[in-house]
């Protein structure tokens, strides 16, 4: 394994997507442990691809054996924490590519991670449609759980 560091937040812990229990902490602690600091080629759905700071191809198998997680309840958080728009995922029949989808932001780089992978997608102007989509389906999601929170008196930190 490689050698480094990531940033871990304490207001994680009171993220509903993060921190629901402590299996949903356990499994949003391993992405981000596993997940690439710099570009790294890999093969993936029989092609080699690079993967992107905050990338990571994982299984639910794998993920279950590292964790010691019910695979059904892997797969539970997995589908959680893409609706609270924290990580996309790519599947193939072995493999799950999945993206930290702030990586940039929590890491303190200047970018964030698109979610998109060479070999995975479509023309630009789809590809740009997409990402559209998906940021302000995110900003829909940041703005009902941080008006929940006001209305619960806490502030929360992505």
């Amino acid at each position: 394994m490689e050698q480094g560091w990531v940033k871990f937040y304490r207001e994680w812990l009171d993220n509903p997507y993060i921190a629901k229990d402590g299996d949903y902490l356990a499994i949003w602690t391993y992405l981000m442990l596993n997940a690439t600091h710099k570009e790294m080629q890999v093969q993936f759905s029989k092609e080699v691809i690079t993967l992107k700071a905050g990338q990571l191809l994982t299984s639910y198998r794998e993920s279950e054996r590292a964790l010691k997680i019910n695979r059904r309840k892997v797969e539970k958080v997995f589908d959680w924490l893409k609706k609270g728009t924290l990580i996309g995922t790519v599947t193939d029949m072995r493999k799950t590519l999945v993206t930290i989808e702030l990586w940039g932001i929590s890491q303190g780089n200047t970018g964030t991670v698109t979610g998109t992978v060479e070999g995975h997608c479509g023309d630009s102007e789809q590809e740009t449609e997409k990402e559209k989509e998906k940021s302000s389906k995110r900003e829909k999601v940041k703005e009902k759980r941080n008006k929940q929170e006001r209305k619960n008196g806490r502030s929360v930190c992505i």
